[in-house]
C-alpha cells in the first residue's frame, strides 16, 4: 500500500505499476483506462435510468475486473469494492486541482531560476536563505 499522505502522482504511478506487473495492461481497452470522469458519470446516469444499457461481460472479462478491483482495494487499503470508484474519483479531482495549479508554480520557479541565477529547484531555498541572512541585522 501507499502512505496515507501519498500524493496523487504517487498513487497513480503505483496503480500503473501494479497493473503493468500483472500484464493486465495489454488486455484493457485504452478508453477503459483513460476514460474521462465525465463519460463515466454519463454512463452511470444512463445505467440508472435504463438498466438495459449495462454492458455484457464474459467470464474472462469479469475475472479481469475482479482482479483489477482487488488490486485497487489492496493498493489503496479499501474495505470493499464499492469504495474503489469514489476513491479513484477523489484522486482524479485532486490530480486535476494540482494540474491546474502546476503552471503557476512552474512560472514562479522559472522566475526564481532567472532572478537567483540557479539551475535547480533545490538551490532556490539555500540561495534565498543566504540573501535573507545578508539583509537581516
Amino acid at each position: 500500500g501507499l502512505e496515507e499522505v501519498a500524493g496523487v502522482n504517487a498513487c497513480l504511478a503505483r496503480m500503473r505499476q501494479v497493473l503493468d506487473q500483472d500484464a493486465l495492461k495489454k488486455d484493457l481497452k485504452e478508453d477503459y483506462i483513460l476514460g474521462s470522469l465525465d463519460s463515466s458519470k454519463t454512463f452511470r446516469a444512463k445505467l440508472a435510468t435504463d438498466p438495459t444499457n449495462a454492458p455484457q461481460y464474459d467470464a474472462e472479462q469479469i475475472g479481469q475486473h475482479v482482479r483489477i478491483t482487488n488490486k485497487l482495494m489492496e493498493m489503496f487499503v479499501l474495505g470493499s469494492p464499492a469504495q474503489v470508484l469514489p476513491h479513484v474519483e477523489d484522486l482524479q479531482q485532486r490530480y486535476n486541482k494540482m494540474e491546474d495549479a502546476l503552471p503557476r508554480y512552474q512560472a514562479v520557479a522559472t522566475q526564481l531560476y532567472d532572478l537567483l541565477r540557479v539551475n535547480t529547484l533545490d538551490h532556490i531555498v539555500p540561495h534565498v536563505e543566504q540573501l535573507v541572512a545578508k539583509v537581516r541585522p
